[in-house]
């Protein structure tokens, strides 16, 4: 994960908000307890929006 993990009730909106503020998705990952979005700020530092199942 990245540098900065931050766990969210609403990942789709969460993802579109830091969309909206300049991030850009980098990819991100899936599994029986948490569905992980990476993102980079606009400098380019990684940063993990997370869900719990």
């Amino acid at each position: 994960m990245g540098d900065l993990d931050l766990e969210v009730d609403d990942l789709e909106a969460a993802c579109a908000l830091a969309e909206e503020a300049g991030a850009r998705p980098l990819g991100g990952h899936e599994d029986e307890q948490e569905v992980v979005r990476v993102h980079a700020d606009p400098a380019g530092h990684p940063f993990c929006l997370l869900a719990r199942r």
